[in-house]
């Protein structure tokens, strides 16, 4: 059998299609149910989540203490479908699109610290 290589790369639509449901609130929200997913899975303390708006610097900053995503993983952030959780896992989401529709829909630039 020959083998072929395809491009795969996304067309802009379709980038256009996965964000168009999208808003702030959904969006933060979003990031929320990854915190508590995280946490639900150690619950080595009671969850706190921080989120500060600023206006005048165009940005939200949500801090939780549920333990943090291992550099490893980093880049299921960016990755369609790439996920840390399980089927099986007792979670809110676990189809590893969520947090990558709420950056493409609302991020410039994302930081994680």
């Amino acid at each position: 059998m020959t083998q072929k290589t395809l491009d795969a790369t996304p067309e802009k639509r379709l980038f256009l299609s996965i964000i168009s449901e999208y808003d702030l609130k959904r969006s933060v929200c979003e990031l929320i149910d990854n915190a508590i997913d995280l946490w639900s899975k150690t619950k080595r303390a009671d969850l706190v989540i921080n989120i500060n708006a600023d206006e005048r610097q165009q940005s939200i900053s949500i801090e939780d203490n549920a333990g943090g995503i291992e550099e490893s993983k980093l880049d299921h952030i960016v990755s369609p479908g790439k996920t840390s959780n399980d089927i099986h896992d007792d979670v809110i989401g676990y189809f590893g699109v969520g947090s990558k529709r709420a950056v493409i829909a609302l991020a410039q630039d994302i930081a994680i610290h």
